[in-house]
């Protein structure tokens, strides 16, 4: 038997709309600080709707819009992707030696051509051949 929870003082003609949207809105910081989780903070507030009387006053659309307006901007913000962290390019290793290879075993042409296709590591690749020729 689940008879509906109802305060006493608490009718259908003392209840404001306003007043629901404010505890959901206490119900969405909750869910911000990382104290509940948003299933949780949308149960509660979709009980208190039924419960409190809201639903009956207002109606279940009216009362699912208010919910859906208050929490939209935190489902929005978290659909957005976030800027990926940007690493600093690096070399590979595999390239590395392919450059030494080819600069052994090939003709300064074929090198030129290779280093053609490895634009992002020329200017690394330049500096190892220097510290290369040096010792």
């Amino acid at each position: 038997m689940s008879a509906p929870l109802r305060h006493p003082v608490i009718e259908a003609e003392c209840l404001d709309i306003a007043d629901f949207v404010e505890c959901c809105g206490y119900q969405l910081r909750h869910m911000k600080m990382g104290l509940i989780d948003r299933q949780t903070a949308v149960d509660g507030c979709q009980f208190l709707a039924e419960h409190g009387g809201f639903v009956a006053a207002f109606g279940q659309d009216m009362c699912q819009r208010e919910l859906s307006r208050v929490f939209a901007p935190s489902i929005h913000a978290e659909l957005e992707p976030q800027p990926a962290e940007l690493r600093a390019y690096r070399t590979p290793q595999a390239t590395v030696d392919a450059f030494f290879y080819v600069m052994r075993n090939e003709t300064p042409a074929q090198l030129t051509a290779w280093l053609a296709d490895h634009p992002r590591d020329a200017a690394h690749l330049h500096k190892l051949w220097k510290s290369h020729a040096v010792t």
